[in-house]
């Protein structure tokens, strides 16, 4: 994990885009750890293999999932991985 100067860096950036930052709170239950113990396991699957995981990139990924958040269908394994490879595929992009 990163040290605490880089954390509330990534969090006053956050904060100065208009984001709301909940310490490892959950977002729809599930929390920032749970992103970056899913790219580790895409990642022992072949995928991403030189993406590194930041604290920053954890948040937006629980940003997307809270935005698309739908309580029929709730938020799985799977909502987490797309919004993963969604992420990832942006930012490669630019």
């Amino acid at each position: 994990m990163k040290n605490e100067k880089e954390i509330q860096k990534a969090k006053d950036l956050l904060i100065s885009e208009g984001y709301h930052i909940m310490d490892r709170e959950p977002y729809c239950y599930w929390t920032t750890l749970d992103a970056e113990l899913m790219l580790e396991q895409m990642q022992s699957d072949g995928k991403f293999k030189g993406f590194k995981y930041t604290d920053k990139f954890g948040t937006k990924v629980m940003f997307l999932l809270s935005k698309r958040f739908d309580a029929t269908y709730g938020v799985t394994w799977d909502s987490l991985e797309y919004a993963l490879e969604e992420i990832i595929n942006q930012m490669q992009n630019k």
